[in-house]
């Protein structure tokens, strides 16, 4: 028979870092140990930076901006930034999704499509020169039994990686864990890629070239 398999959660997750630093586990972050106090300070801040760096598919959300009442002289429209998002990706306007991608060309100079800001220390905003922006972005996700085990594998390491110092005072181990996660991470771009294709259109005056 197969065991039965058991749902990752943060506990666990923390648990296999501290196996690569042969620390002692934990069994929740409220325990009385410097093992479980180093976790709670270290686990949100490695999955949210790990969340960033890349667009991971499992985190990806697409939804439609709301509109601000801030204005600006460099944007037409200024949309909220949503409570939700770790990365902006994209935003587009889904009848001219290709403008809104990479930016586009005025004159010589690129423009931007987009650019994120904050109108005051608790509040940014995302502006864009489109109307009825949506957006592609990387979500929080905090739930544990939703991250792919790539990902969990990229987190582990780099949660040791953090620890490494703070519980076993070993430079060489925090080094070792950084490059397994950077290893990880080439795996995990190419899984990601690998779950999404790219639609080529050609420029116009390719086309033309080619009749």
């Amino acid at each position: 028979m197969r065991p039965p398999r058991f749902p990752m959660d943060a506990i666990g997750i923390c648990n296999m870092a501290l196996s690569q630093l042969k620390a002692s586990g934990i069994l929740s972050f409220d325990d009385n140990t410097e093992e479980a106090y180093q976790c709670a300070r270290m686990y949100d801040f490695c999955r949210e930076a790990l969340l960033r760096r890349l667009p991971w598919s499992f985190a990806r959300r697409v939804a439609p901006l709301a509109l601000t009442a801030h204005k600006s002289p460099l944007w037409e429209f200024l949309y909220r930034y949503p409570a939700d998002c770790l990365f902006v990706r994209r935003v587009f306007n889904a009848e001219r999704p290709e403008r809104t991608r990479w930016g586009y060309q005025q004159g010589r100079q690129t423009m931007k499509a987009w650019d994120v800001f904050g109108v005051s220390e608790a509040e940014k905003v995302i502006g864009a020169n489109v109307s009825a922006a949506y957006l592609d972005y990387t979500s929080d996700v905090k739930n544990a039994e939703n991250f792919p085990p790539d990902f969990i594998t990229a987190l582990y390491y780099y949660l040791a990686s953090e620890l490494a110092l703070s519980l076993a005072s070993d430079a060489n181990l925090k080094q070792l864990n950084f490059n397994l996660m950077q290893n990880a991470l080439i795996d995990s771009a190419r899984q990601n890629g690998n779950e999404s294709k790219e639609r080529f259109r050609p420029a116009a005056n390719i086309l033309k070239a080619r009749l």
